[in-house]
């Protein structure tokens, strides 16, 4: 802990000396320091003082201890003597004997961890201790004397002189003198004198109670060839503590005091009173009278006082040398300053109350607004109460900022933060790299864009719309009160948002939030973008049509409020199977790879097309190009048919079972005419079957066919046979259910009997029961059914 602690130990004085009583304590002050040479300021510390004779082994004769507290500066006083003591008792030191040390221990902290710093001799101040013995000597007083000469006879003690002198001795050269002194000249009553000019220091007067000094060259102090009015010199000897000059007041602190390496003043600084200390610089006039104070140091600040009235005033921290232009520092009253090439310096214009610091250029006297600041290199900062920060910015607008590099903030309230931004109109704001807010209340964030490998494109991110604001790279927003969010975005419509790379929201209130194209192709291709009130969100998506939705990846909205949900794959958006396009106006396309072209048609799953207006197809692969037709299923034969309009033999409504693009199918189809066929494309009847049914569970029917047939009156009588050819032959001899029907309002009844059937033809019998063997009049038909098992 030792190397930690210095001290600078001084004896400062010691016993006044009375015979009537004599003080058993001495002064002692040092400076207390830690290991950086800093002074322990106001802090508490412990000393042991021990009195010994010859260190480091001899006897320890006294022991105390000090809890004092150091001041401002460090510096701790105590009495020795007048401690705690620990061992040994103070007065009976015989100070006469030996030579004695003073041993100091000291712990910082205030404890007892004394640490020792060694042993100082004691010179002779402490031995003025000794000087009580003198109390044993004579006192002065005549009656206290012994063994008075017999040559004197009286000595009056009131008057202090001798009285009634008794020379009787015959010498008379060893007579009684009266000595008395006038000016510079010491006479004996004799007649004899002696001159004292040799021995009077004449240099020094008297004036009353003062003195003056009547040397009319220098003074030295230290030294014996001052070069000065008054010159003080310190030795080697001397620590950096001890002051070459002091100034106390009257209560002793410290008013002014020169070191070795320093001068400070002290100025009072005391709460309690009024009136506080001061220190000033003031000018006088030729009267002697003083006019201005220049500069004061008081408790609270610090002045510089100039002379506004006079364009001369100033005031400079300056370089070596005479050199006006090359100031540090500078306040100057003339605002008409031109510093060009700039130069490194700090400078204030009061008169503006302008300030500039740093590599200053000033090429015209309007290059400085009022209440203006210009800090770093080569920054301007025009504009009335504009601020200009770092390299090369600048600020013309009044109450306008730019901080940063090669920034500007050109209109009134406008702000520049970052690289090459700049800020153009009123109430902008640029910040970033390479931002620029062009338009009234315009706001752009950002840095210039980049390609997807990382390389600058140069772009620069712009707000150029009124209220329009432009965050990221090289994002542009320059519709009004338009948004710009991400990579190289443009939102160029009135109040539209572009957020995401390379997004585009050019219509009036449209939203475009997503991403370009991506494996491999370039980063403008297909990029995600929106019309009026459209909105499109996803990757390459495109939502271009009046108040249209496209959402998800690769797709594309062209229609008039029509919705593009899903995806597609990369490429040409208008290549059937690679796009999931809703084209049609109020259309919808959901899923993958679908189109609805058609007005009012939808789309839905894989790869489907409807291309007539009011269309649906709803599965994979569909087709619905007929006006209101609704496909569902997969791969449907596809029926020509009108997408326009309502036409009669064009299919209502298709299920589709083919199984690949090139094996379509139909498992029904129904038409607007009503015909449906099962397992036919165009149904020629209310319901075309082609293949096996079966009904209620029972027999399973297949190649069936059905038919009415007019078998007319009967003039005869008995049986009358009828010859059914069917329309298309069957394979094998099929199964016939028939039945006669009656004209309307005739009641015969008629027995039909199946006589034989072949595969194209059958013969029934028919034969009148109610009136057996008659005829009959009526128109009567035999409705027929065939099939195959």
């Amino acid at each position: 802990m030792k190397n930690i602690i210095v001290f600078s130990i001084v004896i400062l004085s010691a016993f006044s000396i009375a015979l009537s009583q004599v003080p058993q304590s001495f002064l002692y002050q040092s400076v207390v320091r830690d290991a950086g040479g800093n002074p322990i300021i106001n802090q508490g510390v412990r000393f042991e003082i021990n009195i010994q004779m010859a260190p480091p082994l001899g006897t320890i004769v006294y022991t105390e201890t000090h809890q004092v507290t150091t001041n401002d500066y460090g510096i701790a006083t105590l009495a020795i003597g007048a401690g705690t003591v620990s061992m040994g008792d103070f007065s009976t030191i015989n100070w006469a004997t030996g030579n004695w040390y003073v041993m100091i221990g000291v712990d910082i902290t205030g404890g007892t961890n004394f640490v020792n710093m060694g042993s100082t001799q004691l010179l002779t101040v402490p031995y003025a201790m000794y000087a009580q013995e003198a109390g044993n000597g004579f006192s002065g007083n005549y009656s206290d004397l012994t063994g008075v000469p017999t040559n004197v006879s009286t000595f009056n003690n009131d008057a202090g002189y001798i009285t009634s002198p008794n020379d009787a001795d015959a010498d008379p050269a060893n007579e009684l003198q009266v000595l008395s002194v006038v000016n510079d000249t010491l006479y004996l009553s004799n007649g004899n004198f002696v001159p004292l000019t040799s021995f009077v220091d004449t240099l020094w007067q008297r004036n009353g109670n003062d003195i003056y000094n009547t040397n009319t060259r220098y003074v030295g102090v230290g030294l014996n060839d001052p070069m000065g009015k008054m010159v003080v010199k310190g030795d080697n000897a001397m620590p950096d503590t001890i002051p070459l000059f002091e100034v106390k007041d009257r209560t002793g602190h410290t008013v002014f005091v020169v070191y070795q390496d320093s001068v400070r003043i002290f100025v009072g600084d005391d709460g309690s009173k009024t009136n506080k200390g001061a220190f000033a610089v003031s000018g006088r006039n030729t009267a002697k009278q003083p006019t201005h104070e220049f500069f004061k140091v008081t408790p609270d600040s610090v002045r510089i006082f100039l002379d506004s009235a006079n364009t001369m005033g100033g005031f400079a921290v300056k370089s070596f040398g005479n050199n006006l232009g090359k100031d540090f520092f500078s306040v100057y009253v003339d605002t008409a300053q031109i510093i060009d090439p700039s130069q490194k310096k700090i400078l204030w214009y009061p008169a503006k109350s302008a300030f500039l610091s740093g590599q200053i250029l000033i090429e015209h006297p309007d290059s400085i607004g009022t209440n203006s600041v210009a800090i770093g290199y080569e920054n301007k900062a025009k504009g009335n109460w504009s601020q200009a920060m770092g390299y090369r910015c600048y600020a013309r607008g009044n109450y306008s900022m730019a901080i940063g590099r090669n920034s500007q903030a050109n209109a009134d309230n406008s702000y520049a933060f970052g690289e090459n931004v700049y800020a153009k109109a009123f109430d902008s704001y640029a910040l970033g790299s390479k931002a620029i807010a062009e338009a009234t209340g315009s706001y752009a964030f950002g840095a210039a864009g980049r390609d997807t490998l990382g390389n600058l494109l140069g772009t620069y991110t712009k707000a150029t719309g009124v209220g329009s604001y432009s965050f990221g790279a090289g994002c542009v927003a320059s519709g009004i009160n338009s948004v710009a969010f991400g990579v190289t975005d443009s939102a160029t419509g009135r109040n539209s948002v572009a957020m995401g790379a390379y997004t585009k929201a050019y219509g009036d209130y449209s939203f475009a939030f997503g991403f370009p194209a991506t494996g491999g192709y370039p980063a403008t291709m297909n990029p995600t973008t929106a019309g009026h009130y459209a909105v499109a969100i996803g990757n390459a998506v495109g939502a271009t049509g009046y108040g249209s939705i496209a959402m998800g990846r690769y797709s594309y909205a062209s229609g008039t409020q029509s919705i593009a949900l899903g995806y597609g794959v990369p490429g040409n958006f208008f290549t059937t199977g690679n796009f999931n396009q809703a084209q049609g106006a109020n259309s919808m396309a959901v899923g993958f790879g679908n189109a609805a072209t058609g007005d009012f048609s939808m789309s839905v799953g894989y790869d489907n097309s409807s291309e007539g207006d009011n269309a649906v197809a709803i599965g994979t692969s569909l087709t619905a190009p007929s006006y209101c037709q609704t496909s569902i299923g997969r791969w449907n034969q596809t029926i020509a048919g009108t997408a326009t309009s309502w036409v009669l033999t064009d299919p209502l409504f298709v299920v589709g079972n083919g199984t690949a693009s090139g094996a379509r199918s139909n498992a029904m189809t129904i038409l607007k005419n009503g015909n449906t066929g099962l397992g036919v494309t165009a149904p020629d009847a209310t319901l075309d079957v082609v293949g096996t049914f079966q009904l209620g569970g029972g027999t399973s029917y297949r190649k069936f066919q059905a038919g009415t047939y007019t078998a007319g009156a009967h003039t005869g009588t008995g049986v009358k046979a009828v010859t059914i050819t069917f329309p298309t032959a069957f394979t094998n001899i099929p199964k016939v259910l028939v039945t006669v029907k009656n004209e309307i309002g005739i009641n015969d009844i008629v027995t039909a009997v199946i006589r034989s059937t072949t595969t194209t033809n059958v013969i029934v019998l028919l034969y009148r029961v109610d009136s057996p063997g008659a005829s009959w009049g009526q128109n009567l038909q035999v409705e027929w059914f065939a099939w195959e098992q």
